[in-house]
């Protein structure tokens, strides 16, 4: 017996030396790829960015600029609840992780334009961080090998990185090459043109931003970027078909626009947005919602309360095969109008201004004589007077709705409108919305020296701390 287990224990051990000798090699299935092609990683990081536009954007920033009002469950509306940490998370690891990937793998391939599309993507992500917490990891995020323990940047010192990037992504869309973008271009098709126009586009955001900063250099570099711009704008978005989107398939394919996917019962649209598009009788408000219990007075949910009113139109916004725009024709031109505005170009101004608003209006196939008759309102009409630029900013509002991070934004950076505290508020003390999202909980433990460096106090809850370009004064 004993005999028999030696010869069969040799037997054994025989076996498996035969067995793990070569493993890797004998193992490797010779037609799986290791290394995810740069097309593939730039597919999956436009697909990831489209996600920030789901569940956190409607349950938060969409609350807070008065779009949208939770029916039920509304604590977040109340600023009951937590910033998520899924909204950091998800931005470096899901989507700058996988534009650097992207970018990595097209300098093997040697891709300029899938490289120059990523730096885009990844520029847009930064720009989405930056405006919702302020201070960021920027230069050393995303370098594990480095350090765990990445110091934060300056809202300053990320915007001018941002302005550099975009910039070498057009040195890169502009290079000559015979490699294509291949099908992983799920926004645009292999249109280098328009990826252009896409970071040309944001740099124009980025830098009315700056303009804020309270620092000349800075502003005198944002300054000299909208100039370049309004000297050719052929450079950026030039009509609506040209709006920097993605088209979802829908249900069938099992991929559907973010929105759409959160309940259309549980998300009403918010009574200051539907309010104040009655007193103009601006006809974009039937296109955002419709009564459930009033028809035809598109009356709006007021957040923090239950009133079941004004149901999302499923034809326009809240359709599982729709469109999430990321930065539209319309929010181009409002941002030209307020360069030429700040110029003292009144003329210009105007023109520009009634281009994005008919450019929105157009979107949602509203007739010429409505546009026109809407534009020449005296609430909405230009007239180069001081009250002009707040007009602006309160249609710039209107057409942000379905882009909650960027109308937050916006409403921090101009205090246009100026909404009161919701009903039943957690924080009712409180005279605007919150400032910015708090930092996530494993950073605030794993990381405070470098919060600490910031300015920010770590356990400030959505008050205190001012984004940079947020020069309000008397908010609290």
């Amino acid at each position: 017996m004993i005999r028999n287990i030696l010869y069969l224990a040799t037997v054994g051990m025989l076996t498996l030396s035969s067995c793990t000798k070569n493993f890797e090699e004998i193992n490797s299935n010779p037609n799986e790829m290791t290394i995810a092609p740069a097309t593939s990683l730039l597919a999956n990081t436009i697909k990831n960015l489209g996600y920030r536009f789901g569940s956190n954007e409607i349950s938060f920033p969409a609350s807070y600029t008065g779009h949208i009002a939770k029916r039920q469950y509304n604590e977040s509306n109340r600023y009951g609840v937590p910033a998520p940490d899924g909204h950091w998370d998800a931005l470096y690891s899901s989507i700058i992780s996988n534009a650097l990937h992207s970018m990595e793998e097209a300098d093997r391939e040697e891709n300029p334009h899938i490289k120059g599309a990523a730096i885009v993507l990844k520029s847009y992500a930064y720009q989405l961080l930056v405006d919702a917490y302020g201070p960021i990891p920027y230069e050393q995020s995303n370098k594990i090998q480095e350090t765990t323990t990445p110091t934060y940047n300056t809202e300053k010192e990320v915007y001018l990185g941002l302005i550099g990037d975009l910039e070498d992504a057009i040195v890169l869309l502009n290079e000559s090459t015979t490699k294509n973008m291949g099908s992983g271009d799920i926004m645009f098709g292999g249109d280098v043109e328009m990826w252009k126009k896409f970071a040309n586009s944001l740099s124009l955001r980025i830098a009315t931003r700056m303009m804020s900063f309270d620092d000349s250099e800075t502003t005198a570099l944002a300054q000299s970027k909208i100039d370049y711009i309004l000297a050719d704008q052929s450079l950026v978005l030039s009509s609506s078909i040209e709006n920097v989107a993605v088209s979802y398939p829908g249900a069938e394919f099992k991929w559907t626009e973010p929105w759409s996917t959160q309940g259309v019962n549980l998300f009403l649209v918010g009574s200051p947005i539907i309010d104040s598009m009655a007193l103009k009788a601006d006809p974009r408000r039937g296109k955002y919602a419709h009564s459930t219990s009033k028809p035809g007075l598109n009356i709006g949910e007021e957040a923090g309360s239950s009133r079941k009113f004004a149901k999302m139109n499923t034809t326009y916004i809240y359709k599982n095969d729709g469109t999430l725009n990321y930065i539209r024709f319309a929010e181009v031109k409002f941002l030209i109008a307020e360069a030429y505005s700040k110029k003292g170009m009144t003329t210009e101004a105007a023109t520009a201004y009634e281009d994005g608003i008919k450019a929105n209006m157009l979107e949602f196939e509203i007739d010429q004589a409505s546009i026109d008759a809407y534009i020449a309102q005296l609430d909405v009409k230009w007239d180069g007077s001081e009250t002009s630029i707040k007009k602006l900013y309160m249609e710039k509002w209107i057409m942000l709705f379905h882009n909650s991070w960027e109308a937050w934004a916006e409403m921090r950076r101009t205090d246009v409108p100026t909404l009161p505290i919701v009903d039943n508020s957690f924080y009712p003390n409180h005279n605007r919305v919150p400032f910015r999202f708090n930092y996530p909980a494993n950073e605030v433990i794993l990381n405070a020296s470098n919060i600490e460096k910031t300015g920010v106090v770590a356990e400030d809850n959505y008050w205190g701390y001012q984004i940079a370009w947020d020069t309000r004064t008397g908010v609290n």
